[in-house]
């Protein structure tokens, strides 16, 4: 089982990290992650001694400890600069994903009465908040709405997988086709959601998503 932590560094899921269930887990350090470098990179952890060496060799050319390649590989290896920085930037993680979850539940109480539909967090799992996506029925006027308030938003993402031409030949798509991914490609919105986010910025984007309904803070 191969482990999508991309978006989820540091969440747990029955008291466990994930990253720490699967065979392989792979994670993303993109400069937006929740753990980022300044600059593109990753990594992928395993227990297993055999495919910890498979995935060094893949990195790096396909070479074994003798710089012989074995097999076709890439250059794909993080450099020591970017693993500085996050090496500094992991001793923050757990607080500034404590401080996601306080904005998210701020959001959750403070939206729940419109119409949206908000994250919901499964039992015995810890969610990490590397975004906080709602949907709604008007989404763009939504959107538009906040711009003009001068609150960024964004659309994570507005095309699904089968939409794209790259994935065309490769999708495999039922008969009826895939309404609720069609239907939820057009309602969902990002609001603004990072720890060092603070309780004026909360209260005004707040205060900006209840004003396209007609409410009050």
């Amino acid at each position: 089982m191969i482990e999508d932590c991309a978006q989820a560094t540091g969440a747990r899921y029955c008291e466990q990290h994930v990253g720490s269930i699967g065979d392989v887990s792979c994670f993303s350090f993109y400069p937006t992650k929740n753990l980022g470098a300044i600059g593109d990179g990753g990594m992928v952890t395993t227990r297993d001694g055999a495919l910890a060496s498979r995935v060094r060799r893949l990195r790096q050319y396909g070479w074994d400890e003798t710089r012989e390649t074995e097999s076709v590989g890439v250059n794909s290896r993080l450099d020591s600069l970017q693993a500085a920085i996050l090496n500094v930037k992991l001793a923050h993680l757990d607080a500034d994903n404590v401080r996601r979850r306080v904005i998210a539940q701020r959001y959750n109480d403070a939206l729940a009465d419109l119409p949206l539909a908000l994250p919901r967090e499964r039992q015995q799992t810890s969610h990490a908040y590397h975004l906080y996506v709602i949907a709604c029925d008007d989404r763009d006027g939504l959107r538009t709405h906040l711009s003009r308030q001068q609150i960024g938003s964004a659309v994570h993402y507005p095309t699904p997988v089968h939409g794209h031409r790259g994935y065309a030949e490769r999708s495999r798509i039922p008969d009826g086709g895939l309404p609720v991914t069609d239907r939820l490609v057009r309602q969902i919105l990002t609001l603004p959601l990072h720890p060092e986010l603070s309780e004026g910025d909360c209260d005004s984007i707040v205060a900006a998503v209840r004003g396209y309904y007609g409410l009050s803070r």
